[in-house]
C-alpha cells in the first residue's frame, strides 16, 4: 500500500513538472509574440516617418525646381525684352541712315537740275544772240524787237514750269507725310491692342494661379482631416485589441486555474493549445492579408499622384510653347511689314529719280535740236543774203518768228490773254515790214 501511494504520489509530481513546463513553454511563446508585435510596430512607425520625411523632401524638392523654372522664365523674358531694344535702336539707326542718304540723293538731283537749266539757259541765250547780230547786220529793228518779246515769253514760260515742279514736289512731300503720320498712329494702335491683350493673359494666369492655390489649399485640408480620422480610428482600434488581449489574457488564466482544480492528480494530462495554434495561424494570415492590402494602396496612390504630376507638367509645356509660338509669328508679322515699307520707299525714290533724269536727257536734247537749227537758220541766212539781198532773208525770218509764236502759244495754255496783245503787236510790225518793201 504504501509502494502504491508512492508510485502515485511520483505520477502526480511528474505530470505537475510537465504542465508546468507547458505553461512556461506557452508563456515565453506569448511572450515573443507581443515582442514580435511591438517590432512590427515600431517598424511601421518608422516606415511612416521615413515616408513622411520622403513627402517633405519631395516637396521642398518642388517647390525649388518650381522656384527655379519661374526665375528662368523671367531671365529669359528680360533677355527677349532687352533684345527687342536692341533691334528697335538698329532699325531706327538704319532708319535714319537711310534718310540722310535720301536726303543727299534729293540735294544732288536737285543741283544736276539746277545746272542742266542753267545750262540751257544760257544755251538759249547765246541762240538768241545770235540771231539779234543777225538781225542787228540785216538792220531788221522789229525783228530785234520780237525776239526780245519772244526772250520774255520764255523766261515766263520757264518760271511757271519751276512754279508747277515746286507744287508737285510740295503735294509729293505732304502725300509722304500723311503716309508716315498714318503709319504711325497704326502702329501705336497695334502697341496699345498688344498691351491690352497682354494685361488680359496676365490677369487670366493671375486667376487661374489663385483657382490653383485653392484648390491645393482644399486638398491639403482635406488630407489633413483625413489623416486625423485615420489616427483616431487607429487609436481606438488599438485600444479595443488592447482591452481584449488582457480579456483573453484574463479568460485563460481562469480557465486554467478551472481545469487544474478539475484535473488534480489525474494520470491523464490536459490536452490544450490544439485549437490555439490554428486560431494563431488564422490572425497571422488575416494580418498578412491586411498588410498586402494596404501596400497595394498605397502603391496605387503613388501612381495616381504620378499622373497628376505628369499632366501638370505636359499642361505648362503646352502653355509655354503656345506663348512662344505667338512671340514669334508676331516678330514675323513685324519683320514682313517692315520689309514692305522699305521696299516701297525704294520705289519711290527710284521712280523720282528716273523721272528727273528722263525730263533732263528731254531737255538738252531740246537745247541741242535748238541749238543745231539757230546755227543752221544762221548759215541759211548768211548765204542768202551773200546770193540775193536782204528781202527773201527778211521774209523768210518773218514766216519762222510766227511760227514760233504760234508754238508758244500752243504751250501756254492759262494765259492766252498776253500773248494775243503780242501777237496783235507783232502783226502790226508785220504791216509795218510789207510798207516797206512796197516802198522800196
Amino acid at each position: 500500500m504504501q509502494r502504491q501511494g508512492e508510485c502515485n504520489e511520483g505520477r502526480g509530481g511528474r505530470e505537475e513538472r510537465e504542465r508546468e513546463k507547458e505553461k512556461g513553454e506557452r508563456e515565453k511563446k506569448e511572450r515573443e509574440k507581443e515582442e514580435r508585435e511591438r517590432e512590427k510596430e515600431e517598424r511601421e512607425k518608422e516606415k511612416k516617418e521615413r515616408e513622411k520625411k520622403e513627402r517633405e523632401k519631395g516637396k521642398k524638392e518642388k517647390c525649388e525646381r518650381e522656384k527655379k523654372e519661374r526665375e528662368k522664365g523671367e531671365r529669359e523674358r528680360e533677355k527677349g525684352e532687352r533684345e527687342k531694344g536692341k533691334r528697335k535702336k538698329k532699325r531706327e539707326r538704319e532708319k535714319r541712315k537711310k534718310r540722310k542718304k535720301r536726303k543727299k540723293r534729293e540735294v544732288m538731283v536737285e543741283m544736276e537740275m539746277i545746272m542742266m537749266k542753267m545750262i540751257m539757259i544760257m544755251m538759249k541765250m547765246e541762240i538768241m544772240m545770235k540771231m539779234i547780230m543777225i538781225m542787228i547786220k540785216m538792220e531788221m529793228e522789229m525783228m530785234v524787237i520780237m525776239m526780245m518779246v519772244i526772250m520774255m515769253e520764255m523766261m515766263e514760260m520757264e518760271r511757271k514750269e519751276e512754279e508747277k515742279e515746286a507744287g508737285t514736289k510740295l503735294k509729293k512731300n505732304q502725300k509722304k507725310k500723311t503716309k508716315k503720320k498714318e503709319n504711325e498712329n497704326g502702329n501705336k494702335k497695334k502697341k496699345e491692342e498688344k498691351k491690352k491683350k497682354k494685361k488680359k493673359k496676365k490677369k487670366k494666369e493671375e486667376k487661374k494661379k489663385k483657382k490653383k492655390t485653392k484648390e491645393k489649399e482644399k486638398k491639403k485640408k482635406k488630407k489633413k482631416k483625413k489623416k486625423k480620422k485615420k489616427k483616431k480610428k487607429k487609436k481606438k482600434k488599438k485600444k479595443k485589441t488592447k482591452k481584449k488581449k488582457k480579456k483573453k489574457k484574463k479568460k485563460k488564466k481562469k480557465e486554467k486555474k478551472k481545469n487544474k482544480k478539475k484535473n488534480g492528480n489525474k494520470s491523464c494530462g490536459c490536452q490544450e493549445g490544439g485549437g490555439g495554434k490554428k486560431e494563431l495561424r488564422r490572425k497571422i494570415q488575416k494580418m498578412a492579408g491586411k498588410g498586402e492590402k494596404e501596400k497595394n494602396q498605397k502603391k496605387k496612390k503613388k501612381e495616381k499622384k504620378k499622373e497628376k504630376k505628369k499632366k501638370m507638367e505636359q499642361k505648362y509645356q503646352q502653355e509655354t510653347n503656345m506663348h512662344q509660338l505667338q512671340q514669334e509669328n508676331c516678330q514675323k508679322n513685324q519683320h514682313h511689314q517692315q520689309q514692305q515699307q522699305q521696299q516701297q520707299e525704294n520705289e519711290e525714290d527710284e521712280n523720282e529719280e528716273n523721272y528727273y533724269r528722263e525730263k533732263m536727257k528731254r531737255e538738252m536734247n531740246y537745247c541741242v535740236a535748238a541749238a543745231a537749227d539757230a546755227d543752221a537758220d544762221a548759215d541759211a541766212d548768211a548765204a542768202a543774203a551773200a546770193e540775193g539781198g536782204p528781202e527773201r532773208s527778211i521774209c523768210c525770218e518773218r514766216e519762222e518768228t510766227g511760227g514760233e509764236i504760234e508754238e508758244t502759244a500752243g504751250e501756254l495754255e492759262g494765259g492766252g490773254g498776253v500773248i494775243d496783245e503780242k501777237e496783235g503787236e507783232i502783226a502790226e510790225g508785220g504791216g509795218e515790214i510789207e510798207e516797206r518793201e512796197t516802198e522800196e
